[in-house]
């Protein structure tokens, strides 16, 4: 039985995990295996490819990404360079 928080609902009403990832036999996502994860997101392999490797279910790789990617910083880092005309280059 996975348990869920009262606010965490997906777009239809349905409760969804946002604490608690378990594996397709209702364990939990081991640190090795999360550790794994991260590698493979770092390597930008496509989350079916994960699901495969890692032997998780798609629900709840999901459910552990999206909780990763909600503590990555939303921040940008712009440098101003100054554009030479094309026609000051010849």
């Amino acid at each position: 039985m996975v348990r869920t928080a009262p606010e965490s609902r997906n777009s239809h009403g349905t409760p969804v995990a946002t604490n608690l990832q378990t594996t397709r036999h209702g364990g939990v996502i081991s640190d090795e295996a999360k550790t794994l994860i991260n590698r493979l997101l770092l390597e930008r392999s496509s989350l079916a490819g994960i699901v495969r490797a890692v032997q998780v279910s798609e629900s709840r790789l999901h459910a552990y990404v999206n909780e990763k990617y909600q503590d990555v910083a939303r921040e940008v880092r712009v440098r101003i360079t100054h554009k030479v005309p094309i026609d000051d280059c010849m």
